[in-house]
């Protein structure tokens, strides 16, 4: 617990030259509203339902009790939500924007890539403590080559992507993960951390590539006045990813070590070409974009 400590000086810091240099654009202003604590409450418990009934199918079957009542009760809740946020004068998520096609599709293409990325967060420490025997100093060093990989193309690929457009290049961010899900689908530790590490960085590359492009497209199509919102939504999609893919990858890796009896390559790749199969999805996500949105368009 004490690693966390580390997070304390670092959000102060942040604290402190927040009011001084983050400076909010001159845009509309909305009148104020009072928060939708009935679509807040319906939200938080349809997910929680959804992901325990994932996790508990997977340790006992998608018919358990468990599993089937969770799973059940979580779809009614959402259904119960939708409706609630069309009837809120103060909704939650402004349900309106996802009738634009675009936005919708960067929404989704933004939950499978921070799916990918939360999966490659739980599940490569175990291959390489599990397979590869590095200790857990060695393990932190090597997981690194990920955010570096991911730091570095972010810095590249936001400003490509005011000057050509971002129609190819989330798509190719989004290529990139389904590749490295791919290679992690088929490594073998007989080849050492080599192709771990290509992974790793395909990996970083591939959502660093993605983010920026994808966010600025669904922007493009979101009026001035509704940017607030619009961020608010992009940021339950990206929590959405991270949620699912730990679901995923935690409830699917130990649902393949019960039925390999213990076989940990074996349940590691299979678990793999799951993640490499949602992930795809978010290829034909990324690709589309409304037409006439700026975000969509290179220069000219």
């Amino acid at each position: 617990p004490s690693i966390f400590l580390i997070n304390l000086p670092v959000c102060a810091v942040i604290l402190g030259l927040l009011p001084r240099y983050m400076v909010e654009p001159g845009i509309e202003r909305q009148p104020s509203a009072s928060f939708d604590v009935v679509g807040a409450a319906l939200f938080a418990a349809a997910l929680a339902l959804a992901f325990y009934g994932v996790i508990a199918a997977a340790e006992g079957g998608w018919g358990a009790p468990g599993a089937a009542g969770s799973l059940a009760t979580g779809a009614a809740l959402a259904l119960a939500f939708v409706w609630t946020e069309t009837r809120a004068p103060h909704p939650m998520v402004d349900l309106q924007l996802f009738r634009n096609v675009g936005f919708s599709a960067g929404n989704l293409a933004k939950v499978c890539a921070y799916l990918s990325f939360a999966a490659n967060n739980f599940l490569l420490p175990f291959y390489l403590y599990r397979a590869l025997d590095l200790t857990p100093a060695e393990t932190g060093v090597r997981l690194s080559l990920l955010p570096i990989g991911m730091f570095i193309a972010s810095l590249y690929f936001g400003p490509l992507s005011d000057k050509i457009g971002t129609c190819r290049l989330a798509p190719t961010g989004m290529a990139l993960l389904v590749m490295a899900s791919v290679l992690l689908a088929v490594v073998d530790p007989t080849q050492g951390f080599l192709m771990v590490a290509a992974a790793m960085v395909l990996a970083g590359v591939g959502l660093g590539a993605f983010i920026a492009p994808n966010d600025s497209a669904i922007l493009s199509v979101v009026p001035s006045g509704r940017l607030g919102v619009a961020n608010g939504v992009m940021g339950v999609s990206r929590s959405l990813g991270m949620l699912s893919g730990q679901t995923l990858a935690g409830g699917l890796l130990s649902a393949r070590l019960a039925a390999n009896r213990g076989a940990f390559l074996a349940s590691f790749h299979e678990t793999y070409a799951a993640v490499a199969t949602v992930t795809a999805l978010g290829i034909a996500f990324a690709a589309v974009r409304s037409r006439g949105s700026a975000g969509a368009r290179g220069p000219g």
